[in-house]
């Protein structure tokens, strides 16, 4: 093996370091966004169950639940912002993680040619040593 073909397997095992980095970050990014949505759901739901029913409830009772509804209102508006983030941000990872599996075949292409090239040179100079050639392109002998 050469140098180039050692510097060509090196390159596609950094490669693919950066191809499962990539695919990780974009993992915990999912998770995030994930995690923003469940707590949206949760504040959905405390809302939903949080309700008035007629003619049972006082009025300090009234005020409570207006005001815990208010809050779950304020609550739920204040994971809009993340939640945009947080799905930027998976789109953005997810554009990273394209280019580095790109980037990763596109070395593992490389050096399949590579080691292509190697193999032929060996063929050539195994082919070189015998004390006579046969013309492969032409299919006879010379």
């Amino acid at each position: 093996m050469t140098g180039a073909d050692a510097r060509c397997q090196r390159i596609v095992r950094i490669r693919a370091v950066e191809h499962r980095i990539a695919q990780q970050m974009l993992a915990q990014a999912q998770r995030e966004v994930d995690h923003i949505r469940s707590i949206r759901d949760r504040i959905t739901a405390l809302n939903r169950a949080n309700s008035i029913e007629a003619g049972k409830s006082c009025g300090i009772a009234l005020a409570v639940i207006a005001e815990t509804q208010s809050r779950l209102a304020r609550a739920s508006q204040s994971t809009i912002a993340p939640l945009n983030q947080a799905l930027a941000q998976v789109s953005h990872r997810q554009a990273n993680s394209a280019h580095a599996e790109m980037r990763e075949q596109s070395a593992r292409r490389i050096l399949e040619k590579s080691e292509a090239k190697h193999n032929a040179n060996a063929e050539r100079r195994a082919s070189a040593s015998c004390c006579y050639r046969t013309n492969v392109d032409a299919g006879g002998e010379q």
